[in-house]
């Protein structure tokens, strides 16, 4: 778990993701865009880390987790998330190489029942997670577009 500490007034994203060297990438990539980043290996990780925010009275701008992860997966956070009413209305991005099983999954479950959830499929370019972004809260990528004019 990381969380930059130096500047509130940053948005906050909340990556989930149990490959290191992958929740690395997504670290480094929104912490370049100016976003501040906390980051758990997994859906209990990721509740704990809501509550933890929630009693400091935050919320996140954006949630983006892997779909297939041990102990509790992305399924089952998203569920959980969504049945929490400070935590329902916060956009996510479902990132998964298992784009079948996501596919059996969310038709079966309503994963996908708001414009609040989109998947994108792993592996993904940095503009297919920027548009996947986009596609749940326009504002944010507004905000990154304005970062990357002014990080370059």
């Amino acid at each position: 778990m990381s969380q930059h500490k130096d500047d509130t007034t940053r948005q906050l994203i909340l990556v989930l993701e149990d490959d290191p060297n992958m929740r690395e990438c997504f670290h480094a990539l929104f912490e370049h865009l100016n976003y501040t980043v906390v980051a758990g290996s997994n859906g209990y990780e990721g509740v704990y880390l809501l509550q933890k925010m929630l009693r400091a009275k935050k919320v996140p701008d954006l949630i983006v987790t892997d779909v297939i992860m041990d102990e509790m997966d992305g399924f089952q956070f998203l569920k959980t998330i969504q049945a929490e009413p400070p935590w329902s209305r916060i956009p996510v991005v479902l990132v998964s190489g298992m784009v079948d099983r996501f596919s059996k999954v969310r038709h079966s479950s309503g994963v996908l029942k708001s414009g609040q959830v989109t998947f994108l499929p792993k592996p993904f370019e940095i503009q297919e997670l920027l548009s996947a972004i986009a596609r749940v809260t326009p504002k944010l990528v507004s905000a990154t577009n304005a970062g990357q004019r002014t990080a370059n």
